[in-house]
């Protein structure tokens, strides 16, 4: 729930980067923990390889967001 409410503030805020930071560091959280569930066997090897799988597909988004938004920063910066 609190990476969709960074993702609702990240889009909707004028200092993105700071909320996508935020998400990022959540995101890390929650793989964190779905890897401790997994190891601890309260989840099992089909639903970690679900999750993982949507998971690895998501944290690159999330890079890629960042790292387009700093870069949007510098050139809206080299502007003013």
């Amino acid at each position: 729930m609190r990476c969709v409410k960074a993702i609702v503030i990240a889009n909707g805020h004028e200092n993105k980067i700071k909320h996508l930071q935020i998400l990022a560091l959540e995101f890390e959280t929650l793989w964190l923990f779905s890897r401790l569930l997994y190891d601890m066997k309260a989840m099992s090897e089909g639903e970690f390889r679900i999750l993982s799988k949507m998971l690895s597909e998501i944290g690159p988004q999330i890079q890629s967001w960042l790292k387009w938004e700093r870069q949007n920063k510098k050139s809206k910066q080299s502007l003013d």
